[in-house]
């Protein structure tokens, strides 16, 4: 789990998002698909969600975690708040993504998706998303990004 994978679909897969929402679904469904056949069990453990909206609340719910918490700089919308309200397992944090507050290691999972680069040091926040995960951090950005780049750079990418 050391790589980058850059996934590219094809339009037939990308016929069926016919909203903004139905788009952002898509890549989160798809990455925690992803993490789950990867991990291969039954409970995913814990999960940090960075920069969440009410897409991740909805989505995350969805999958086997044992533990999620989701987290952004500001208080959680009426929509978050909802999701929270229907799991349990689900809790909401305010943190500045450059600057987590949980002990190294506290999460099986930490994902970020399209909230990297409104960072204003987004390696700093990519840094603390590395310090507090046990085993994997997923990053959803748009590909033509500083860290795109600096991926291809390195030749950590793979298509």
């Amino acid at each position: 789990m050391n790589t980058a994978k850059i996934l590219i679909r094809s339009p037939r897969d990308l016929y069926k998002i016919d909203s903004h929402y139905a788009f952002h679904s898509y890549l989160v469904n798809q990455a925690l698909t992803r993490y789950q056949n990867l991990i291969g069990k039954d409970d995913l453990g814990s999960a940090l969600g960075i920069c969440c909206t009410e897409v991740e609340a909805t989505h995350f719910a969805k999958y086997p975690f044992s533990k999620i918490v989701l987290t952004d700089i500001h208080e959680a919308n009426d929509k978050v708040k909802e999701a929270l309200a229907k799991n349990k397992k689900m809790s909401y944090g305010i943190e500045n993504a450059e600057s987590l507050s949980y002990p190294d290691g506290s999460f099986d999972l930490v994902f970020c998706k399209e909230g990297l680069h409104h960072l204003a040091r987004p390696m700093l926040g990519l840094y603390e998303m590395l310090r507090v995960c046990r085993k994997a951090v997923i990053i959803v950005e748009p590909y033509e990004t500083w860290l795109g780049n600096i991926l291809e750079k390195f030749n950590l990418t793979s298509v």
